[in-house]
């Protein structure tokens, strides 16, 4: 690179079908910030390559010319960013959707204080697509129980020490397993996505 003033500048052009458009332009740098359809680029009299929108070529001295030919059947618009020296674009270019999901979520469901019996199991909640995290709390002091995919009434999964919580992040049904020779209280919140 030399040590001239930096510059940038962006244009937009229609490339007809199977056309070919010269630009005259030197430059150090050069990035494809939309393309409608991938194309064939030339640097100065160089090989022709493939091209993309997203896409950026860098040269250690300049390039003083392109040639962008279109092998498409249709016009395709591309919108071409020239530069010198060391600018740099941080834009997001995406092509294509993009899912966006909102962090909050929607709705809070209160559980009412229910007991998990002796030697029990105890549907918590059940499948929900909609929910996002399952906050549960023991409220024993003394007794602990397990946290399940199922309704087993055997030790394992997760387990839920007396007076603790715990967020579990999932749509699956949860249960809770009492081992305990007495009933134990749980309580617990659905977050889950409005409809």
């Amino acid at each position: 690179m030399n040590n001239k003033a930096p510059q940038y500048q962006a244009n937009t052009w229609t490339v007809p079908a199977n056309g070919i458009l010269e630009v005259a332009r030197s430059a150090e740098f050069l990035i494809c910030l939309e393309a409608t359809a991938p194309f064939k680029i030339t640097f100065d009299q160089g090989v022709e390559t493939n091209f993309e929108q997203g896409l950026s070529f860098r040269v250690l001295n300049e390039f003083r010319q392109i040639r962008i030919r279109n092998p498409n059947a249709q016009d395709i618009s591309i919108r071409l960013g020239f530069g010198r020296g060391d600018v740099t674009d941080a834009r997001l270019v995406v092509s294509g959707s993009v899912e966006v999901e909102t962090e909050a979520p929607g709705v809070i469901d209160t559980i009412d204080v229910f007991t998990v019996g002796a030697g029990a199991s105890a549907l918590v909640d059940g499948a929900d697509l909609r929910r996002q995290e399952l906050l549960l709390r023991n409220l024993s002091d003394t007794d602990d129980v397990w946290l399940r995919g199922d309704a087993n009434t055997t030790a394992g999964g997760h387990l839920l020490k007396a007076s603790e919580g715990a967020v579990l992040s999932t749509s699956a049904a949860v249960y809770a397993y009492n081992p305990n020779g007495s009933g134990v209280d749980l309580s617990a919140l659905s977050i889950r996505k409005e409809v």
